[in-house]
């Protein structure tokens, strides 16, 4: 359900008490993430406030234009997160995008156990997946995107939407529904989208930014996962899987991988698409994306498929981290997928 005007009120309250907040996000951040992350960094400078944005690892290039000249903590270097957030010594901790402990990691124990455990914490998410990272929530999971939420919360404190906020919140918004071509594209998201354009944001400008500007590494790295494509369950699961030498001969690193699970949604009679990627250490990252239900098409959850790994995400778009070999894991989500109807 959306978030009554007083919640909103009553938690910008809150944290207009803080003067050192900690603003955090999920690992792999996305371009909703990245944006609810620099708004309200945003916003919350122009409230007098000195935030810190920490990335616990590197956010995708095709996102650094949003904060050139005022670079995110932890996209261009190699940082330990809870060193540095001891660093700053925070007064409060706003998380946004997630309820994950296991999206949050390496902050996960400083978050809970360590330093940042007795310090004032708001989630704001949209997910369905949820631990107990923080004191109050502002949770809608009828938003389209944390974007929608952080536009929400900024609209009924009073928080100014400058070019950069409202730039940053836009790519959250679009990015999140598939420019607007997803089915979590309601009036609410182009109601959104409208006060943003207000506001100064170019959606197209924006999108060329995003998506005309890949590195040859990038496109390589596609060509490279596209080359393992299978299609099982006559056609109706697609899935492809990226391993080390991969993105050794790519030149690519694991930021690349952004929206690579989304290419086989174009061919026709896919329901659901699956990327696995696996890191060095053997872990493989599991990604997952379906399509809405049809008359002749059943409904696909796959962020409870998602959960049964200990990831999650959305009905439509969820994903998780698996211990084991890339044809062990990958033959037991498929039998996962199958029994949920895929």
């Amino acid at each position: 359900m959306p978030i009554s005007q007083d919640e909103f009120r009553r938690l910008a309250d809150t944290v207009a008490t803080w003067r050192r907040p900690l603003l955090l996000t999920h690992a792999r951040p996305d371009g909703d993430a990245v944006g609810c992350l620099v708004a309200m960094r945003a916003m919350l400078r122009r409230d007098g406030a000195e935030p810190l944005a920490l990335i616990v690892n590197a956010a995708a290039d095709r996102y650094a234009f949003l904060w050139e000249g005022d670079p995110i903590t932890g996209t261009a270097e190699a940082i330990d997160p809870p060193a540095r957030a001891d660093a700053f010594a925070p007064d409060g901790v706003l998380v946004l995008d997630t309820c994950s402990y296991a999206q949050l990691e390496p902050m996960s124990h400083w978050l809970r156990s360590g330093p940042g455990r007795g310090l004032p914490k708001i989630a704001l998410d949209h997910h369905i997946t949820r631990d107990p990272v923080a004191d109050e929530y502002l949770i809608d999971e009828s938003a389209s995107a944390s974007a929608l939420i952080v536009l929400d919360w900024a609209t009924a404190a009073g928080w100014p939407i400058e070019r950069r906020s409202a730039d940053a919140l836009m790519v959250g918004l679009a990015t999140d529904t598939g420019w607007f071509r997803y089915s979590n594209t309601d009036a609410r998201t182009l109601t959104a989208a409208a006060r943003l354009a207000e506001c100064g944001a170019v959606a197209a400008a924006l999108y060329d930014k995003i998506y005309n500007c890949e590195k040859p590494e990038r496109v390589r790295l596609e060509a490279a996962a596209v080359s393992t494509l299978e299609l099982p369950g006559d056609g109706r699961i697609a899935v492809m899987s990226l391993q080390p030498h991969h993105f050794h001969a790519a030149g690519a690193t694991e930021s690349d991988t952004s929206d690579i699970v989304n290419i086989p949604m174009r061919i026709d009679g896919v329901r659901v698409s699956l990327l696995l990627v696996v890191d060095t250490a053997g872990v493989v990252r599991v990604s997952l994306r379906s399509m809405p239900p049809s008359d002749v098409v059943p409904d696909i959850n796959i962020a409870e498929v998602a959960a049964a790994f200990g990831g999650g995400g959305h009905s439509r778009a969820a994903g998780a981290r698996v211990q084991g070999s890339l044809e062990a894991v990958k033959k037991r989500v498929l039998a996962k997928l199958c029994a949920a109807g895929a």
